[in-house]
């Protein structure tokens, strides 16, 4: 998949359960034209019981992968240069602002090069993760990842507990390799 102006795959319902989305190719999703805010990124999975396995996304304008969802197993992927034209995001990207208990494994996963584009933020420094687990997800596995060169954290938990991070490798992330945060970033 190529040059898209939004998502390079989405399966967006809550009731899309059960599906695996293996072994692609995803290059310039959401960096092509004008991307709308809209546009989550290279590969957009939402719902339960889903595997998103040995993918390989690269020059994401948004998140590399976003998903959310119980049970969810996101494994053996590459993602390179991701959030390039959005920033507050990152190459595995993962939320659960309901508070419900999910779970899910992120497991032998490279990320590389998160870089964050933050020109007409508020913010005045990338917000780019190499995994990013954002709004209350907890009962997450985040193990055996390789994170390398990010805009600003390598592995950032943003209100999350009850969380296993474990035999993570994290290199060249430009304020803090991995980081717990409790309160709300701005």
């Amino acid at each position: 998949i190529q040059n898209t102006l939004s998502n390079g795959i989405q399966s967006e319902w809550e009731t899309n359960n059960n599906i695996d989305v293996s072994n692609n190719t995803i290059n310039n999703a959401g960096n092509v034209g004008a991307s709308p805010k809209e546009s989550n990124g290279g590969l957009f999975v939402r719902g339960s019981n889903n595997n998103i396995v040995s993918n390989t996304v690269a020059n994401s304008g948004y998140n590399g992968i976003f998903y959310n969802g119980d049970q969810t197993v996101v494994q053996n992927n590459s993602i390179d240069r991701s959030c390039l034209v959005l920033d507050d995001c990152g190459g595995i990207y993962t939320s659960n602002a309901n508070q419900v208990g999910w779970t899910s494994t992120i497991q032998g996963n490279t990320v590389t090069n998160s870089i964050g584009n933050f020109s007409g933020t508020a913010s005045s420094h990338s917000q780019a993760e190499g995994i990013y687990l954002d709004d209350f997800s907890h009962g997450y596995t985040v193990a055996s990842n390789n994170v390398y060169t990010m805009g600003d954290m390598g592995i950032y938990i943003h209100t999350g507990y009850s969380n296993t991070v474990t035999g993570n490798s994290v290199y060249g992330a430009t304020s803090y390799g991995f980081l717990r945060s409790e309160e709300r970033r701005v």
